[in-house]
C-alpha cells in the first residue's frame, strides 16, 4: 500500500491538505570519509622521525654534559697537582743528575719524566734533603730522600700514552733567552712542566713554567 503525504493545500480548503502521489525519500545519512592505509603509514613514519630525532638530540645532550663535566673533573685535578710541584721546585736548588740517595731508585736522574731537587731543609748530616717528583703509570708522586715506598700521590688519572707527565729543562744566564739543557739538568734554571690528563672521554693539558728561585740568585 502506496503512502501518501501532504504536498500542497487544496483550493476547496486551505487547511485540507492534498495528498502527493510521490513515495517519501529517506533522509540522506552523512558519511565521514576514512582513512586510507596509506595515510597510516605516512603518519607512522613522521611520527618515528620524530620519535629518533627527539632520543638523538637527549643523547647528544646527554654526551656533551657528561663531556663538560669530565673535563672540569681533570682540569681541576691537574691544576691542583700542577700548583704543589710548582711550589715545591720553586724553592729547590739544581736538579740533580744523577741522585745518590738511599730511598731513590738506584740511578734516579732528572730526565723527562721526574725531576729531582734538593730542598733547603737539612738532614742530620747537614745535607739537604732531595725531593723526586716522578710519574708511573699513569700517577704523578712526590717522594722525599728520608721516605720509603712510592712517596705522595699527587695526581692518578694521567694520560698513560704517551706519558701524562714531561719535564723539560732550560738555562737563563745574564737575561738572555732560556736555552733547553735536555742533556744536562744540572745546568738548568728553570723547568717546563706538563701535565696531560685524561678523565672519561676528555683529554687536556695544563703547563707551568717554575723559576729555581736558589738556582738564579747564584747565576748573576
Amino acid at each position: 500500500m502506496k503512502t501518501s503525504i501532504p504536498c500542497s493545500l487544496s483550493a476547496a480548503s486551505e487547511f485540507a491538505p492534498t495528498p502527493c502521489d510521490t513515495p517519501a525519500r529517506p533522509p540522506r545519512r552523512r558519511t565521514r570519509p576514512g582513512v586510507s592505509l596509506v595515510e597510516l603509514l605516512a603518519v607512522a613514519l613522521i611520527l618515528s622521525f620524530l620519535v629518533g630525532a627527539t632520543a638523538q638530540f637527549y643523547n647528544t645532550s646527554k654526551a656533551q654534559h657528561q663531556l663538560s663535566r669530565d673535563y672540569s673533573q681533570v682540569q681541576t685535578d691537574l691544576r691542583t697537582a700542577l700548583r704543589r710541584v710548582t711550589r715545591t721546585l720553586r724553592h729547590g736548588f739544581a736538579p740533580k743528575h744523577p741522585s745518590t740517595q738511599a730511598n731513590f731508585p738506584s740511578g734516579s736522574t732528572s730526565n723527562s719524566t721526574q725531576v729531582i731537587v734538593p730542598i733547603p731543609e737539612a738532614d742530620g748530616a747537614g745535607v739537604n734533603k732531595e725531593i723526586r717528583i716522578y710519574y708511573s703509570n699513569g700517577s704523578l708522586y712526590a717522594q722525599r730522600s728520608d721516605q720509603t715506598g712510592a712517596g705522595t700521590l699527587l695526581i692518578n688519572d694521567l694520560r698513560t700514552s704517551p706519558a701524562g707527565a714531561e719535564f723539560r729543562y732550560y738555562k737563563t744566564v745574564g737575561g738572555a733567552n732560556p736555552t733547553e739543557v735536555a742533556g744536562a739538568p744540572e745546568t738548568a734554571t728553570e723547568v717546563r712542566i706538563t701535565l696531560t690528563g685524561q678523565y672519561g672521554r676528555a683529554t687536556t693539558s695544563v703547563v707551568a713554567y717554575v723559576a729555581l728561585r736558589n738556582v738564579i740568585s747564584g747565576t748573576f
